[in-house]
């Protein structure tokens, strides 16, 4: 299973915060959040999104695994993302 953006979703980055708007609806993410939204894009599953992650910031992938499927079910609820 992949996940892609929602087309009426989108990623801003401000002084430093990331926001996920999509029409009236505004989101505060941090930076691995922002990169887990990024990485929605049609071409990664939960299982590469958890290991590019646990590289880029430097995570055993075992110590972020449930909290990044968490993330990954709270956006698909959202609707900011779907399943592919």
């Amino acid at each position: 299973m992949y996940y892609k953006k929602n087309l009426n979703s989108m990623l801003s980055k401000y002084k430093e915060k990331y926001v996920i708007c999509m029409e009236r609806h505004v989101y505060y993410v941090n930076e691995i959040g922002a990169r887990i939204y990024e990485l929605c894009n049609g071409k990664n599953s939960l299982e590469n999104i958890i290991t590019i992650i646990a590289k880029k910031f430097n995570i055993p992938e075992k110590e972020i695994q449930e909290d990044i499927k968490i993330y990954i079910d709270m956006l698909v609820e959202l609707d900011l993302i779907r399943c592919i």
